[in-house]
């Protein structure tokens, strides 16, 4: 920091600070003006999926245990949670968040409805698999596939994406 006035009104020393114009003074401002572009971007990526996250959280109180529906239905770990959590956090953000349900087989499906010739789910099993499958136009798909927790599969993106745009 390069001092730019020194005032001793009133007995005490003030100082007022200015803008550094040494090579270490650019880089930390340089990294501030980084820092503050990268909380932004965090809040507004924490803002896109405050909806699926809460709901999410919902289920982790009032799905953990057995028998959480009265019917029978196994409870949702919090593993399954934490991979559904996971996979919310890895989609692009053109592609609109989903709807987030709990079944009673204890996984959570994400689900991407237009209309009901347009549906698009995934199924986020216990055992790290995605099952997903859905409805574009007259074409309907269908897959599994392991989930590595470092990216979605392309064709989750690429279904997701699809059903959502009109």
């Amino acid at each position: 920091m390069r001092v730019g006035a020194i005032s001793t009104v009133g007995g005490g020393a003030y100082v007022f600070p200015s803008p550094g114009a040494s090579g270490l003074a650019a880089e930390v401002a340089a990294a501030l003006r980084q820092e503050k572009m990268r909380v932004a971007q965090l809040e507004s990526f924490r803002r896109r999926l405050e909806p699926v996250l809460r709901s999410l959280g919902e289920v982790r109180l009032n799905c953990r245990n057995a028998d959480w529906d009265g019917e029978g239905a196994k409870a949702i770990t919090s593993d399954v949670i934490t991979m559904a959590m996971e996979c919310a956090s890895l989609l692009p953000s053109d592609v609109p968040v989903p709807q987030a349900a709990p079944e009673t087989d204890g996984q959570i499906t994400f689900e991407w409805f237009r209309d009901p010739g347009n549906v698009f789910t995934v199924s986020i099993y216990p055992s790290r698999k995605l099952g997903f499958a859905g409805v574009h136009g007259g074409e309907r798909f269908s897959s599994v596939t392991l989930f590595d927790g470092s990216s979605l599969p392309a064709q989750v993106i690429e279904f997701a994406r699809r059903t959502a745009q009109p």
